[in-house]
């Protein structure tokens, strides 16, 4: 079973994510979009004090992993543009 996993990859990724503009911050359980449908979900989220935006963590199909990769997050009914960014999260010097 553990080789059956390991040869065909994991499913989903962990990502770092930041949202494009000014929106409520993504809370756990949202809904990550990519490519016009859910493919994932907010494991944590936040508003970033050192960025102004908000931040947050989520599980995606590797296709959507990859930095600079285009996402939108549910939040409040309405898709908030984000983008997969590499971790850790910060700006330096803040």
């Amino acid at each position: 079973m553990l080789a059956e996993q390991k040869a065909a990859g994991p499913k989903k990724k962990l990502v770092a994510f930041k949202m494009t503009e000014k929106s409520a911050p993504p809370r756990p359980h949202y809904a990550i979009h990519a490519g016009g449908k859910a493919v994932g979900q907010v494991v944590s989220g936040t508003q970033s004090p050192s960025l102004g935006l908000g931040i947050g963590m989520g599980y995606v199909p590797p296709e959507f992993a990859a930095p600079d990769t285009l996402l939108a997050i549910e939040i409040r009914g309405k898709l908030a543009p984000a983008v997969v960014v590499k971790k850790p999260i910060y700006k330096p010097g803040k």
